[in-house]
């Protein structure tokens, strides 16, 4: 069937850093290593409706800007997607730049996450299509 390259993601708290388990289809476990960025990164437009995420390497932890038209009514939901989609990445270690222009959460995970991989350099074997959770 069209089941056989599904991946479901467990995370497990060791001490203060998170490790990422990916069970493959068979049942069987490996450990997702942590997202390193390695070369400043964009991905977006300023378009309405949409967002430009820049990343670049960070100083230890996650340092995020945000300029929103939108800021005071949804900064809190749109830090709370960036986060939550770096944490999901495996991602520790970013300069984090975001302009918003009113985009959905859906668009802003997806810069964030196209932003991520560009900088680790990984085009292929993306895992797009809600895989990331």
């Amino acid at each position: 069937t069209g089941r056989k390259n599904l991946y479901f993601f467990n995370c497990l708290l060791d001490g203060e850093r998170f490790i990422f388990l990916v069970r493959q289809p068979h049942g069987k476990y490996r450990e997702k290593r942590k997202m390193e960025i390695e070369k400043a990164a964009v991905a977006g437009t300023l378009e309405s409706s949409d967002c430009m995420v820049t990343v670049e390497d960070g100083d230890g932890n996650i340092d995020l800007v945000l300029e929103s038209t939108v800021i005071h009514q949804y900064g809190n939901q749109i830090r709370h997607v960036v986060l939550d989609t770096l944490k999901s990445l495996g991602v520790q270690n970013v300069k984090i730049k975001i302009v918003d222009k009113g985009a959905l959460d859906c668009t802003i995970r997806a810069r964030v996450e196209a932003a991520v991989y560009r900088s680790a350099g990984q085009s292929e074997q993306l895992p797009w299509g809600g895989a990331i959770r």
